[in-house]
């Protein structure tokens, strides 16, 4: 089943080296179902398992974060990502 009206998200990336952590949200996607947000999310989730932990103290915590945001995508209504 899909949604009627595209919903627009965005995802989390996290990037941790030793005591440095960044974090970023990916561009807009238009989405129309659960199941496509939560494949489009999964590949940055396994981005964040690969590189997002390292970084102590942020690294563990901002990647758990993005794990539960990329389940089904951040928000972004209203953002226009030209």
């Amino acid at each position: 089943m899909t949604d009627e009206v595209p919903r627009p998200v965005r995802y989390v990336l996290v990037l941790s080296l030793l005591a440095v952590t960044l974090h970023w949200p990916s561009r807009v996607y238009d989405t129309h179902s659960r199941g496509e947000r939560l494949l489009r999310g999964l590949r940055y989730s396994l981005f964040n398992a690969a590189f997002g932990w390292w970084g102590l103290p942020w690294g563990p915590v901002r990647t758990v974060q993005a794990f539960a945001a990329n389940l089904t995508g951040v928000p972004a209504e209203g953002v226009d990502d030209a």
